[in-house]
């Protein structure tokens, strides 16, 4: 999904739909990036907002998503968002 300021683009997100083979379907918030300029205006919240509307018009009700461990401003972010912060590590493999 695209957000534009005034024909201009401003920002993004991509998300993801995953059918585990144990559980129900989840999503997952893949990207969020706005453009530095266009930052604190409320685009990020609204592509989150519409991203989460887009899972639950799937009925999927259970998101998540990633990010870097030393972004204290994304972290702020998502937690004002509602996300709840989980001490996990994610492995990853290339086969």
């Amino acid at each position: 999904m695209l957000a534009y300021v005034n024909d201009i683009l401003a920002g993004f997100i991509c998300g993801q739909i995953f059918k585990s083979m144990c559980y129900t379907y989840y999503g997952e918030i893949s990207e969020l990036f706005v453009k530095e300029e266009y930052r604190r205006q409320g685009i990020a919240a609204k592509l989150i907002n519409r991203m989460e509307e887009e899972f639950k018009e799937n009925n999927i009700f259970s998101f998540q998503l990633f990010k870097g461990a030393d972004n204290n401003t994304a972290q702020a972010f998502y937690e004002a968002q509602g996300y709840h912060k989980l001490e996990e590590w994610m492995y990853h493999k290339r086969i």
